[in-house]
């Protein structure tokens, strides 16, 4: 992380988008266990003034996930859940990452970085109009689940490990 134009890295603003799809599977494929999205929060945020912390969520119809999602609002995230539908054609459809975008689109003019908290590549694209809008992207995932696209887009790449897992030290 990059100190504020005044150097302090307190006057720093942040916004937090997390990709929960993501490290979901990247905290249960590389270390069979569960993201800790406390200990998350204040990893990304790290000392800054935090503007936003949002949440997207993909939901299976019919699933209840009222636990996860009063979970992550307990720990200050807004957020944002798709419903997972079924297309005439057959295939089960949900994606949150036009949402995802938009938002950090959004809100890049009004901060000094965007943190990403995915490793997914197809977000690589929001690095220059994030940078155009006068933020820095930076991405935080589980190392070996950041796609190197987007590693290479990012203006700060900051991958974690089990230290992020819940009961995790």
């Amino acid at each position: 992380m990059h100190p504020h134009p005044d150097g302090s890295l307190a006057a720093q603003r942040v916004a937090v988008l997390v990709d929960t799809g993501s490290v979901y599977h990247a905290a249960r494929q590389l270390h069979r266990g569960k993201l800790d999205y406390r200990r998350l929060l204040a990893h990304v945020v790290g000392g800054r003034q935090l503007v936003r912390a949002v949440a997207y969520v993909v939901r299976a119809e019919g699933v209840d996930m009222s636990a996860f999602l009063g979970a992550l609002e307990a720990q200050g995230f807004e957020l944002r859940v798709k419903t997972t539908r079924r297309e005439p054609e057959g295939p089960v459809r949900a994606d949150s990452r036009v949402s995802l975008a938009l938002d950090a689109l959004a809100i890049a003019p009004h901060v000094d970085a965007v943190a990403l908290v995915s490793g997914d590549g197809d977000l690589a694209e929001l690095a220059g109009p994030v940078s155009a809008a006068g933020a820095r992207l930076e991405v935080h995932a589980f190392e070996g689940s950041i796609a190197e696209r987007l590693a290479c887009a990012a203006h700060v790449c900051c991958p974690f490990g089990e230290e992020l897992l819940l009961g995790g030290e």
